[in-house]
């Protein structure tokens, strides 16, 4: 029979393959872009990417996620039971579950009633802001290897601090307007964050922080967010 480490063993197959493939699929992205200059094409591998990321998290069981059966099974299966969102969200209206996450929730369950394809958007949701943070980011980081460590220390968290997860990719691309000093873009990517878990709300001190230290270098001023971005 096998042995307890062995079935362990068996259940990491799915993610390193994943990982590996996600990360093959970043990596030549960026080789496309950077040496062939193929932007359509480097941005369809980057999509591969997130897909392959997406659909190992839609295809994962239900025992996998403190948050699944907390509340994420639960506000499914209530939007699937009302034909108008302002009636679902009086399912729930004092509840700790912020209106972003319920919307989302409400326009999936529009199209399907499969909660696979909930974890599969969520998912997707994630590391399209993730994704778009690092390529924009590309001439001063890795995009595949910013990918590996977001899988590597963020993935699987995704799947236990659902919302949290969700408000923090949407932080970590406001980053780039915060320091690129946008600010309608900055306040909008700020709204829907924390329409998706208030403590987002701590993330609105990096404007004027990244003006404060405006004179230092750009990897200086990267270093202090990514302190702020932990720290929350």
């Amino acid at each position: 029979y096998p042995s307890k480490q062995d079935y362990c063993e068996v259940k990491m197959v799915p993610y390193i393959v994943t990982f590996t493939t996600s990360f093959l699929f970043a990596w030549v992205a960026e080789k496309e872009r950077r040496i062939k200059n193929t932007k359509r094409l480097a941005q369809l591998f980057l999509i591969f990417s997130a897909v392959v990321l997406s659909v190992l998290a839609a295809l994962r069981a239900d025992s996998i996620g403190t948050d699944v059966h907390t509340y994420v099974i639960k506000y499914f299966n209530g939007a699937r039971g009302y034909d108008s969102f302002i009636k679902y969200l009086s399912f729930y209206p004092l509840d700790y579950v912020e209106p972003g996450y319920k919307l989302f929730n409400y326009v999936i369950s529009r199209f399907t009633d499969d909660i696979r394809v909930l974890h599969f958007c969520i998912t997707l949701f994630d590391i399209s802001f993730v994704s778009a943070y690092l390529w924009e980011n590309r001439k001063k980081m890795s995009v595949s290897l910013g990918l590996l460590v977001f899988m590597l220390m963020v993935y699987n968290v995704g799947f236990n601090a659902v919302r949290q997860t969700m408000a923090v990719c949407v932080c970590l691309y406001a980053f780039n307007s915060a320091r690129d000093r946008n600010l309608k873009k900055f306040i909008v990517l700020m709204v829907i964050a924390v329409l998706f878990h208030r403590s987002a709300i701590i993330m609105i001190i990096t404007y004027p922080l990244v003006a404060l230290f405006r004179k230092k270098t750009i990897q200086e001023s990267n270093r202090l967010i990514r302190i702020i971005a932990l720290a929350s």
